[in-house]
């Protein structure tokens, strides 16, 4: 394969994740066997627990301040979020989040 056929499957695949801004994101494709790891940064883990026929359960090892949303969901959120008038920064900032818990008067 020539790195110009490589660079157009990788700016296809980029594309094909959504709206991310495809000049600073790379689809990076991985086979991993369960029990393996893929870690991101420092301080995230995904862990593949488990393959079936066509699905792969995983196990997501993050800081609590990470968000961490299937797509279907974040993609409701953020059309939710569009509707009211909301924006959005690129790292979910509009994206709802559970009310602190009330303290005693």
């Amino acid at each position: 394969m020539t790195n110009v056929t490589k660079e157009r499957r990788i700016l296809q695949e980029s594309r094909a994740m959504g709206p991310a801004d495809t000049r600073r994101c790379v689809m990076l494709t991985l086979t991993r066997k369960v029990g393996e790891i893929i870690r991101i940064g420092d301080d995230i883990q995904i862990v593949v627990k488990e393959i079936r026929r066509n699905h792969v359960r995983i196990g997501i090892l993050a800081p609590r301040e990470v968000k961490i949303y299937r797509e279907e969901v974040y993609q409701n959120v953020q059309a939710e979020a569009a509707e009211n008038g909301i924006e959005s920064d690129s790292k979910g900032s509009s994206l709802p989040r559970t009310a602190p818990a009330a303290t005693p008067a």
